[in-house]
């Protein structure tokens, strides 16, 4: 049996499984993170580039005057990259997605025999021990003109395991490489070896600080660190040598800070003087990490969901993450020729004594199962659309080949995410049938909600989840055969008509009727003006016909026997002349200009409430929501009331509580 663990695997290369060599280029992810630094949309500070898409900061150096430096850094553990010694926020997330190629490596965790996990190994290793390896990282400062690289080191650890393999480390400074192909990098940079060993005795770790600084050419400010695994003669298929590992120890207390398997650290000094734009602009690297605006939900708190209209059907969207298990990827929309996600275990929220397994059977079958027979295990999924501003209409699960020597050890749940409305929710029991397809329609328990979590739970024994027959189900993409299959349907949490939308174009009413025209003008509007001592008013020369056709108010005075419709004016008192001006340019042209304080959008609200103009008060709803906070959702709560704002007043009751 082959078994794949969270961020890892194992391989037994004498069994039937089928070892694929993965390519960072050729198997790419559609997935964003949502607070990754290619989301930085900060255009005004100056960075470098970290293998040509991620920013990379320098710092004042903490002991070195006038100097700055930068600093990358990746932990195996936590499979991630740090920079400049942050380690509370990761930088890159997953060590593949930090390389700007490699090839046949796989991030693995080689667990000890007796599984006493008191020597367990987490570090990347081949994927296929017949082929070699490499991963290539660059490196750009180009963009920091007054700045030039004065120091250079690099560590780097490896462990060998009598394997008979050669590691190569190597750097480039080769700057005329844009038109390369990153999969020829390896053939067409020209490369300076740092580091060539061949370990030879059993066991044997070295760790591989290096000061490059004599390979730098004076001015230049790009360089490419590479490391190479060649195989020499393999003495044991079990046994590879290991970059950046680390080994478990119940007796030693883990560290980020102790165990960076990679570390790059760069010195750069002014070639002149340095003008505070420096410092200010560049600085600043804690608050780089700025959110984008375009974000539909999010998929585990981390990555980025594209939600899609659905034609024909106006204001409800569709939302779709499917798993196979064959592939081991995610998909997002029901788009196969692209992975959302690679890898079961990187599209969870969390996940507990878990491996992926292909078992050697007569015929190949992939599954998820328990990896401790006598613990429980469980995976969660995270589904949020509140960054979208979306409420759920409806959620429909589609749940395939489980296996269960006991189905009472397999058990579905889901929760809601909290709101001000309902702070605590808890997980509900979904019954079905293990070993059927089943489609499940949940819309009653997450109808008009942000979001939820699902989560499976299994206990011991023979448990299985989505298994599938690799030969029988080979084109099962094809056939839109996914293992886990969650369709979301989705409206607005405030609808707005579009025209709003779209920057208040200014459009005529269809009588072509002008504001203030005393020639065709059929109604008079007198407002008291503001401050005014004496009974100043200000005359406003409407149109019946406009004044019904948005407001129902006017609808029914027009209709009545008052006063008011009789003399063909109207008196007002209490309403602000900026506001009624407002309301005045929506009624005639559905334009709203330069209104950008809350509070006037609070006058509007009461206004467009007292005078009956619903899709006024759907307007200032829609822009009411965007200054919502946890200090005035309480006061904006109770205006909302007051006004009959309901979607306003749904927003407050729904709005995120942190628990």
């Amino acid at each position: 049996m082959c078994r794949m663990y969270p961020s890892s695997s194992y391989y037994h290369l004498n069994s039937k499984c089928k070892i694929l060599s993965h390519n960072s280029k050729i198997d790419p992810e559609s997935a964003i993170l949502y607070d990754s630094p290619i989301n930085n949309n900060d255009n005004n500070n100056i960075y470098g580039l970290f293998n040509d898409k991620y920013p990379l900061h320098i710092i004042p150096h903490p002991k070195k005057e006038n100097v700055f430096m930068n600093r990358i850094s990746y932990d195996v553990m936590s499979d991630a990259y740090y920079e400049n010694g942050i380690f509370n926020k990761k930088y890159i997330e997953f060590w593949d997605q930090g390389a700007l190629y490699y090839e046949n490596l796989i991030h693995a965790t080689h667990y000890s025999d007796d599984r006493t996990y008191l020597r367990d190994t987490t570090a990347l290793i081949l994927e296929n021990s017949k082929l070699s390896a490499s991963i290539i990282y660059k490196f750009d400062y180009s963009s920091y003109e007054t700045l030039s690289i004065t120091r250079l080191n690099l560590k780097l650890n490896c462990y060998d395991n009598n394997t008979g393999y050669h590691l190569i480390i190597s750097i480039s400074t080769d700057h005329n490489s844009d038109n390369k192909s990153s999969s020829s990098l390896s053939n067409n940079l020209n490369w300076n070896i740092i580091k060539e060993t061949y370990i030879k005795n059993t066991n044997e770790r070295t760790n591989l600080p290096k000061n490059l600084t004599h390979f730098i050419i004076k001015n230049n400010k790009i360089f490419y660190i590479k490391a190479e695994i060649i195989k020499k003669h393999h003495k044991n298929y079990q046994r590879n040598l290991q970059l950046f590992p680390y080994i478990k120890n119940h007796f030693d207390e883990f560290s980020i800070k102790k165990n960076f398997g990679l570390d790059v650290i760069v010195e750069l000094s002014s070639l002149s003087s340095l003008s505070s734009l420096l410092y200010i602009n560049n600085l600043k690297y804690k608050n780089y990490m700025i959110k984008s605006e375009s974000c539909d939900g999010l998929f585990n708190d981390k990555y980025k969901f594209n939600v899609l209209p659905i034609e024909k059907m106006k204001n409800i969207y569709n939302h779709r993450i499917s798993y196979n298990v064959i592939t081991n990827a995610y998909y997002e929309n029901g788009k196969t020729d692209i992975k959302y996600l690679k890898r079961w275990d990187r599209g969870t929220f969390t996940n507990k004594n878990i491996y992926y397994s292909l078992e050697n059977s007569t015929n190949i079958e992939k599954y998820l199962g328990v990896d401790k027979k006598n613990q429980s295990a469980h995976i969660t999924w995270k589904f949020d659309y509140r960054p979208g501003n979306f409420y759920i209409n409806s959620l429909k699960l589609l749940l395939k080949f489980h296996y269960s020597s006991n189905r009472s050890k397999i058990q579905w749940l889901i929760k809601l995410l909290p709101t001000r409305k309902n702070p605590i929710s808890e997980f509900k029991p979904i019954n079905f049938p293990l070993q059927e397809n089943n489609i499940l329609d949940l819309t009653e328990i997450v109808k008009d909600e942000y979001g939820f979590i699902l989560k499976v739970k299994m206990i011991g024994g023979k448990n299985h989840l989505f298994r599938q027959d690799v030969n029988k189900n080979e084109k099962s993409l094809l056939n839109d055969n996914f293992d886990m299959d969650v369709e979301v349907k989705l409206r607005p949490n405030i609808i707005c008509d579009e025209f709003f939308k779209k920057n208040f174009i200014y459009s005529m009413n269809e009588k072509n009727f002008l504001l203030n025209d005393k020639n065709t003008s059929d109604f008079i509007i007198k407002l008291k003006e503001e401050l005014s001592t004496t009974n100043n008013y200000k005359n406003f020369y409407l149109h019946s016909k406009i004044l019904i056709s948005k407001s129902d108010y006017f609808k029914a005075l027009f209709n009545s026997q008052m006063i008011e419709s009789k003399n063909r004016f109207l008196n007002l008192n209490d309403i602000s002349l900026n506001i009624f001006e407002k309301l005045l340019l929506y009624i005639y042209y559905d334009n709203i200009d330069n209104l950008n304080d809350i509070n006037d959008w609070i006058d509007l609200l009461y206004i467009s409430s007292r005078f009956l103009i619903p899709k006024l008060v759907q307007i200032c709803e829609f822009s009411i929501r965007n200054y919502v906070n946890i200090d005035n959702l309480e006061e904006i709560n109770l205006i909302a009331k007051e006004c009959n704002a309901i979607q306003l007043v749904k927003y407050c009751e729904m709005y995120e509580i942190n628990v």
